[in-house]
Formats: C-alpha cells, structure tokens, sequence
C-alpha cells in the first residue's frame, strides 16, 4: 500500500516539473519564432541555429523524462545543421517547433487535470473545516452546500476522495503525456528504420571483421604449423623494433605486423588476431601513452588478447589500467630487459599463454604504493617474497627454489595470502593471479 502511495505522490510531483517544462518551453518556442520573423532583416540568421539549438536541448529533456518517468522510448533526433538555411530544410526542426507550441497547450492540460484533483481535494480536506463559518451562506464544494457539520464532513469525505483520484490518476497521465510526446518529437517510421538498419550493418561488419581474422589465424596456423606464435610489435624506434623482430622470429614467434604508431596499431590488432602483442606504451604521434590505449582498446572489443607492454621507466598508472581487467594474457616489462633474451621470451611466452607478467621494478614499486593501505601490511616478509615471485609468474617450484624452502611451505605461504587477501577458493579462477591483481589495484 505504502509503495502504491509513494508512486502516486512521485508522479504528482513529476507532473508538476512537467508544468514548470512546459512553461520553459513556451518561451523557448518563442524564441524561435521571433528569429524566424528576423530572418528578412538579417537578424534571424544569426539567432536561427542557437534559438534552434536550445529548442532541440528542451526536447532532449522531453525525451529523457518520457524513458526515466514512463518507459516510453523516444528514438533521437537527427543531428541539427548549422547554416540558417539547413535549419529550416530540417523536417526535425519543424517537428521540435510543433511540439514548443503544442506542448503547453496539450502537456499543460495533461498536467492540470491530477493536479487539479489533488489540490482541489486538499482544499476540501484542509480548509474547508476550517473555514466554513467565515464563508456563511452559499459556501459550497462541489455539490456540496457546506453550511453544516454533516455538510462539512461530506465536504471532507469529498475532498479526500478528489486527492487519491488525481493521485491515481498522476501515473497514467504521467504516461499519456510521455505518449503524446513520442507523437511530436519522433521522426519517420522510414528514417528509424534507417537508423535500425545502419546500427546492424556496423555490428555485423564488426562481427565479420573478427571472423575474418580468426579465419586468417587458422589458415597462418595450417600453413606454419600450431606452434608458431603470432605477433603483432609495435615500436617507434627501427633498430629496437628490427631488433625484437629479429629475436622473436628467431624463437620460433612469427611477425603478422610491425607497426610504429598507435592508430596503425589499433587496427593491426583487430585485423591479424594475433596470439600476443608486444607493444612500446609511447608511440607517435604524440609519444604519450598512444601504444597501451590501443592495446586496451583492442582488449576491450577482443576480450583476452594477450598484451605485453615494453615502458621506459616504471609508471604505476600503466601498470594500472594494464591490470585493470580479469582476463588475464597481460604483461609489463621495462625496455632494459629486451637486452635479456631469455627473460624476454619467457615474458612473451607466458603472456601468450593468458599469463600474468610483471617487471620486478614495476612489483616493487606498486608494493611500495601499497604498503601503508591496510590489507598488504598484514603479511610478513616472507608472503611478500613469495607475492612478488608469483607476480613474476613463477611456480611453486621455482618460488621455492629462488627462496630456498621447501614447496610445501610455498604452498603455505599461499594459502596464507590468499587468506589474508580474502580470495576463496574457485574451481575455475587462478587464484594465483587473483591474488596479485587484487593487491596491486589497492
């Protein structure tokens, strides 16, 4: 009962903002219609686009309140042209200039007739007990003559009876309203089609464009053989990049693109399906961080990709939008390991496989950031030691042989952070990575 109530009273007070619209609307319309009258003196060419656009703002709000208050979708508008002339050629402008007149005429009415119930019906529930004596003779409400107590009673009876009608009455006008603006303001049954129609040609050329390259890896996977890795590298600098090139075939990865900027990038990653990227974070054209936003970008349309990201100096913030996901298949190496074949390929290798690898710098400064945060501060020593190592990517087995214990104290070890970390046990989820993104996000 409470909640019906509450509906009410919300739909009341919404058609009440509608009232206030409608009264902003009225002048806006005006607005317009004064630069229309302009437009033989010169005057109107100037304050045509900018009274058009405040109009197209107004329905805008129109459109909005019909979907959050009522359910009723408005499909949007065409874009509003700029040149005076354009302007009035738009069939959309003359549709929001219809709506701007008829808006307070029919909205005001819709409006009017809850709100006049449930103001009329507080009167008679409110100020009639009241004020009937001071009135005298001929004081009626509604068909009420109110010159009595029984009167006055059936005037308060009344009175309340008109608060929960116009209350009623508030959601389904409220809904009414929002369909009689759908009328106005929505375009063509062709030009929504059309929008339809283009929506499902970019999803479907997208969807195709994936198939495409997944077709291209399987045919690249027939020919070279399921073992030859494929990359795309992206590095500004030749040497450096012939160079990976270079040692990357030689381990048996094979080059499907090597680009130098990020846009060529973006669309490398898209078109080859790589098994792995390998990415510099600073590319042209402005050597910001244009390589690691479009191996996000990709990642984001290409859930997983696997992304190893080559960073001058260690940036938190890279490693941070890097870590972002749950996917897995991500690294970041400092350029000074590219030197270190072995560590290279291992990285590329791992992160290929949906692995998670991180720079021991990069480690050491995100635990660093992290150490005054609460959660981190509660393991010991140890546990770091191991954290960081499982960051590295490593086994228990090489945990333990890097540390010099046991594998079954790494395995305690673990069990403890993924404790202390509150991460419980899953039967799909690798833990292990869990338990590295959940500290380094902190």
């Amino acid at each position: 009962m409470s909640a019906i109530i509450s509906r009410a009273l919300t739909a009341v007070w919404r058609r009440q903002v509608a009232s206030f619209a409608a009264v902003a609307v009225s002048f806006v319309g005006a607005g317009v219609v004064g630069s229309l009258l302009l437009l033989p003196v010169g005057l109107g060419r100037r304050a045509l686009p900018a009274a058009a656009a405040a109009l197209r703002r107004r329905c805008g709000g129109s459109r909005e309140r019909a979907d959050r208050w009522s359910g009723v979708r408005i499909g949007p508008a065409e874009p509003l042209p700029r040149p005076p002339g354009a302007v009035l050629a738009a069939d959309g402008f003359w549709r929001d200039l219809a709506w701007a007149w008829l808006e307070p005429l029919v909205g005001g009415l819709l409006v009017a007739l809850p709100l006049a119930l449930v103001e009329y019906g507080a009167f008679g529930a409110l100020v009639q007990p009241f004020v009937r004596r001071l009135l005298g003779e001929g004081n009626w409400y509604a068909f009420v003559l109110v010159d009595s107590t029984p009167a006055m009673l059936a005037a308060l009876a009344l009175g309340l009876a008109f608060i929960a009608l116009g209350s009623a009455a508030a959601p389904h006008v409220l809904r009414l309203h929002a369909r009689w603006t759908r009328l106005l303001l929505s375009g063509p049954h062709s030009a929504e089609l059309e929008r339809r129609i283009e929506q499902l040609t970019e999803g479907r050329a997208d969807a195709l464009e994936v198939q495409a390259a997944e077709l291209r890896r399987i045919e690249r996977d027939l020919h070279d053989g399921a073992q030859a890795r494929l990359v795309v590298l992206a590095e500004d600098l030749f040497l450096l990049r012939d160079g990976l090139e270079r040692t990357l075939r030689e381990h048996g990865f094979s080059i499907v693109a090597s680009v130098d900027n990020g846009p060529s990038l973006l669309r490398a990653l898209l078109e080859e399906g790589p098994d792995v990227a390998v990415v510099d974070v600073r590319l042209p054209p402005t050597f910001t961080d244009e390589g690691l936003q479009a191996a996000l970008e990709a990642r984001r349309r290409r859930p997983g990709l696997p992304v190893l990201v080559l960073s001058q100096y260690v940036d938190q913030l890279y490693a941070n939008e890097l870590l972002a996901g749950d996917d897995g298949g991500v690294g970041c190496l400092l350029k000074d390991r590219v030197t270190d074949t072995g560590q290279l390929i291992d990285a590329v290798r791992r992160v290929a496989a949906g692995g998670t690898v991180l720079d021991q710098q990069v480690i050491s400064r995100l635990l660093s950031r992290g150490d005054a945060r609460g959660t981190i501060a509660s393991l010991t020593p140890r546990e770091r030691d191991v954290l960081e190592l499982m960051a590295e990517g490593r086994s228990n087995a090489a945990i333990a042989l890097t540390l010099h214990f046991s594998e079954s104290a790494v395995a305690k070890h673990t069990a403890s952070i993924f404790a202390k970390l509150r991460i419980v046990p899953c039967a799909e989820d690798n833990r292990r990575v869990l338990a590295v993104l959940a500290y380094l996000r902190r």
